[in-house]
């Protein structure tokens, strides 16, 4: 069976050392996420965090948002690679003007071609169907049915 492992990570929370963010990075690199989500902290109001001094510089926050994305994009590229060629069940999400937006059984977002052979294709929301895949990005697969 394929495992994805994914995270949320909020860099710059108040008291965060370079020392901690390191370690966050050194996190990143050896786990090496499908997917993350990473954010810039901000103080929300009602919550405990927010009577925290926000000392962490919004440029510094702005830097290491950036760090983590950039190891983000390199390993979820690398991970994405392995299945070209692959076949997998989709859950058709959407359809856009001229492709449809699903999940795999691993939360990969993959873009599926919505016509075969100039045929326009009739897949509904809630539908899974079998998708060979055919590219990848760093943030999602392309492929096209089988």
């Amino acid at each position: 069976k394929e495992v994805a492992i994914s995270t949320d990570a909020i860099v710059g929370f108040p008291g965060e050392s370079k020392k901690q963010f390191e370690n966050t990075v050194k996190l990143f690199k050896e786990i090496k996420f499908d997917m993350a989500y990473i954010a810039k902290y901000s103080p929300r109001p009602g919550t405990q965090a927010a009577k925290l001094e926000d000392d962490v510089k919004p440029e510094e926050k702005e830097r290491r948002w950036k760090i983590l994305t950039e190891i983000l994009k390199k390993t979820a590229l690398e991970k994405n690679k392995k299945y070209i060629g692959k076949e997998v069940e989709v859950l058709i999400n959407s359809k856009k003007s001229n492709f449809y937006l699903g999940k795999t059984r691993t939360y990969k977002t993959i873009k599926v071609q919505s016509t075969i052979n100039n045929q326009q294709l009739t897949i509904k929301p809630g539908q899974f169907v079998k998708v060979k895949i055919v590219d990848a990005l760093p943030w999602g697969l392309k492929g096209i049915l089988r």
